[in-house]
């Protein structure tokens, strides 16, 4: 595997080795506490702690409850800087000339 970026997204990373699972693994090998975090359902959180529970060997905890967790499935992006996951959206503005 080459070297590459450690934040590099799913979109990424899919790009270059066409593997989910991959990326997953590689998610779970990077991110850390304090990392942001860009989840599939579009969601940014920020990374509390990893730890193991009942389901999951590194379940990502991001609640100060510890209640609220997922897995590395979920990431699409993560990143030590909030700024790097916020996209910007373009909109069209169309305007009406009068005739």
């Amino acid at each position: 595997m080459e070297d590459i970026n450690r934040c590099i997204s799913r979109k990424d990373y899919l790009s270059k080795y066409d593997s989910n699972v991959g990326y997953a693994l590689y998610v779970q090998d990077n991110i850390k506490k304090d990392d942001y975090a860009r989840l599939n359902i579009g969601e940014i959180v920020k990374v509390i702690g990893i730890r193991e529970n009942n389901l999951n060997k590194k379940a990502i905890y991001y609640n100060v409850f510890n209640e609220d967790w997922f897995d590395a499935m979920a990431v699409e992006n993560f990143s030590d800087n909030l700024i790097d996951l916020i996209e910007v959206r373009r909109y069209s503005i169309y305007t009406r000339c009068a005739k």
